[in-house]
């Protein structure tokens, strides 16, 4: 798990954001982390996906994981 997780850390800094969420998503089939999560949350925030990213970043809090910044950005986008 952790080679995909490296793989979708390598695309989410080239700004290849489809390929680090596929690489992330693969990752997390195999086993929760709270890092990924919170590393697909920003992808997916990044790619104007807020639900998804909303979801991510609460597994990631359930996996022992928070950025609270992170987290007044992705309510700052959600509808009322």
């Amino acid at each position: 798990t952790s080679a995909y997780t490296n793989l979708g850390n390598i695309y989410f800094n080239l700004q290849d954001l489809p390929d680090a969420i596929t690489y992330y998503s693969e990752s997390l089939s195999y086993a929760p982390n709270g890092n990924t999560y919170l590393n697909r949350s920003k992808a997916y925030f990044m790619t104007g996906q807020i639900d998804k990213a909303y979801s991510d970043y609460q597994n990631a809090v359930a996996n022992g994981v928070s950025e609270p910044g992170f987290l007044d950005a992705i309510k700052s986008k959600m509808p009322n």
